[in-house]
């Protein structure tokens, strides 16, 4: 009889079309998968898989070819992600599963729980689903509630032989919320996931690695509770052990609601009001930044710097609905980031690990080994972050209260502390040291965008994104013109701080004696449209001027430590703060000054009256900087005439 039916399958498998090794066929549902290329295996792993939500092979197969050669291009984008990835695919499959009115009819269960029926037509499947998920969850956040719940849930599990009453009567308190909170919090996932399956969306659940299992079947129906309860919270040995049992459980406390639906039917019954939609915070924060960007408040460069400080927020409160979030969270917010240590996301002992393990880890270390914490400027500007996001909401009435208002944390020390000039033994160490003195520099960027900050007071990205046409002569005297006019050969435009940015700046007469005036024809002679061919950006790092700042950064640690001086504080920033020192210092501060820096000042005369001043005002004043240090010895510099970058 065996070999009987060996016989059988061999001649079924010779007519069965075998299907390519970029799909494969699990339950109903055909899927995407690829291997990923070696090259990019460390950034995106082995393999992408997703769900084609389609059961038609030859639909299927389309689609896959289709997603084949999405995936090649998404791999090939500068500093793209596996989240990222993952979401474009999808965004992309749903948008091809729309222009080819593929059938995405939802398969539902018939019923979610026996009990009471009670009616509202204009309630939906999933809004019932996702009201009963937002009801869980504010119950999980309320230790009082879940205490109260806990007898009547720890029953249930006795009644159904999970635990044994002699366990029950030997629990703390602790352990009683904390099994009714892992219950809870098991319930709130298995209706997410409902309510998405309601839509016909069956990628959401990859989030939890769910088994594939039936949609119609009772049996599998408990395999699925259980597989999302396996997923939970990433619980520690202890915590496992003391439930392990509980995760065979399938119920709910939502037992006495009763759902009735048709496969036909949008609507289901129920005597609950209807519930405001809820949506996640990730999509508030995604929509958020989008109005920025139509809006145009926010620079291109800049929108990847404000997704991550709200994702800080994101990480700390889970990716919950907007509506369940409490001035308490808020609150917790302000107090973990008081916790962390600067520069965290940085630091590789922190990689891959949690806020709350990040605090736990500093905490636990002695107190001389700890890292000093966030800056009360940072952490309040972090929590503006999420202020704003929360206001707009509100105006667009997505929300009604703001629950991160007045969170602000007093902050006594003064601006000026945080920014520090050099003095004149900073600048001979810094200057002197060999990257400059001897040209160890790689490119010519590194050494010529430190001077032109010294002696023009430019900020390091208006200086690292120059085009050659923006330094020429006017009425005799070597401009550099600072605009945002242009694109170059790669399609990027400039970028500026402020409207008061756009401005002229006379080169100082050092600057010319030292070659640079000579290094500006060099390139201007090869048909170059930026000052700087070789510095470059990408879609992770937005601005030309940060392989530059880092190298001088490092040059000012390893010059003024090895000279025992004080490098705190001290950046590239630090040469626009020494630029004006000299100019306070010495009573020059006045309307060409401010002017010449580019600053904005309301008060002044010159926003009112008159036009600008002309490029001999603004040279005569900048040809009195003199900082004291003698740079002659940069002058044959090999960054006169350098090669250009390949």
């Amino acid at each position: 009889m065996k070999a009987r039916l060996s016989n059988c399958d061999k001649t079924r498998n010779k007519t069965k079309p075998r299907n390519p090794s970029y799909i494969f066929k699990r339950g109903d549902y055909y899927y995407f998968r690829h291997i990923i290329p070696a090259q990019y295996k460390e950034r995106f792993g082995n393999e992408i898989c997703l769900s084609l939500r389609t059961a038609l092979r030859g639909e299927a197969l389309k689609l896959s070819q289709y997603l084949h050669l999405d995936l090649l291009e998404l791999l090939e984008i500068p500093g793209m992600q596996i989240d990222e990835l993952k979401r474009r695919l999808n965004d992309n499959l749903k948008n091809k599963l729309e222009e080819d009115s593929a059938n995405l009819a939802p398969r539902r269960p018939s019923t979610l729980f026996p009990g009471i029926e009670i009616e509202h037509p204009e309630f939906t499947y999933s809004d019932t689903c996702l009201h009963i998920a937002d009801l869980l969850l504010k119950d999980t956040q309320d230790p009082e509630i879940l205490l109260k719940e806990s007898d009547e849930i720890l029953q249930n599990l006795v009644k159904t032989g999970i635990i044994s009453s002699q366990q029950v009567e030997l629990a703390s308190n602790y352990d009683k919320q904390f099994v009714t909170k892992l219950y809870y919090e098991s319930e709130i996932i298995y209706h997410q996931i409902l309510a998405k399956r309601s839509q016909g969306d069956y990628s959401f659940e990859k989030n939890f690695n769910l088994k594939e299992i039936s949609k119609n079947n009772n049996e599998d129906d408990e395999r699925f509770g259980k597989s999302v309860i396996d997923r939970l919270l990433g619980l520690t040995p202890e915590e496992i052990d003391r439930i392990t049992k509980i995760v065979e459980n399938k119920g709910s406390m939502y037992a006495n609601y009763h759902i009735s639906q048709s496969a036909s039917d949008e609507t289901v019954s129920t005597s609950i009001s209807k519930p405001q939609k809820s949506m996640l915070l990730s999509t508030l924060r995604d929509k958020y930044i989008e109005s920025k960007i139509k809006g145009k408040r926010w620079k291109t460069h800049t929108v990847s710097g404000h997704k991550s400080d709200i994702n800080v927020f994101v990480r700390v409160v889970g990716d919950n609905p907007i509506h369940s979030i409490t001035r308490d969270m808020c609150n917790n917010f302000r107090d973990k980031l008081q916790s962390l240590p600067a520069n965290y996301s940085r630091a590789t002992e922190y990689k891959d690990k949690s806020i709350d393990d990040i605090i736990m880890i500093e905490h636990n270390k002695p107190k001389i080994e700890r890292k000093k914490p966030l800056s009360i400027k940072r952490v309040n500007y972090l929590i503006s972050e999420i202020t704003n996001m929360f206001n707009w909401a509100k105006s667009e009435n997505i929300l009604k209260p703001n629950p991160a208002i007045n969170l602000m944390i007093k902050d006594n020390s003064k601006e000026i502390d945080d920014k520090k000039p050099f003095d004149t033994r900073d600048l001979e160490l810094i200057f002197s040291h060999p990257k400059f003195s001897q040209g160890k520099f790689k490119y010519p960027a590194y050494f010529w965008v430190p001077l032109i900050g010294l002696f023009t007071g430019m900020r390091l990205e208006e200086i690292s994104q120059l085009y050659t046409k923006d330094i020429y002569q006017k009425d005799n005297i070597w401009i550099i013109d600072i605009n945002e006019k242009g694109v170059d050969s790669e399609g990027f435009e400039k970028t500026l701080k402020n409207k008061n940015a756009t401005r002229l700046v006379p080169v100082h007469n050092t600057l010319v004696e030292l070659g640079f005036i000579d290094f500006w024809k060099h390139i201007s002679d090869r048909n170059c449209v930026r000052l700087f061919p070789e510095l470059t950006k990408t879609e992770k790092s937005a601005k030309f001027g940060k392989q530059p700042g880092k190298q001088f950064s490092a040059v000012i640690k390893n010059a003024l430590s090895k000279a025992n001086c004080s490098y705190e504080h001290k950046s590239f920033h630090s040469l626009r703060h020494t630029f004006d020192n000299f100019f306070k210092q010495n009573q020059l501060i006045d309307d060409v000054f401010l002017q010449l820096f580019g600053h904005d000042n309301p008060w002044l005369a010159k926003k009112r009256y008159g036009a600008e001043f002309p490029p001999e005002k603004l040279n005569q004043l900048i040809q009195k900087l003199d900082y004291g240090v003698d740079f002659s010895h940069l002058k044959y510099s090999r960054y006169v005439h350098p090669e250009l970058k390949k």
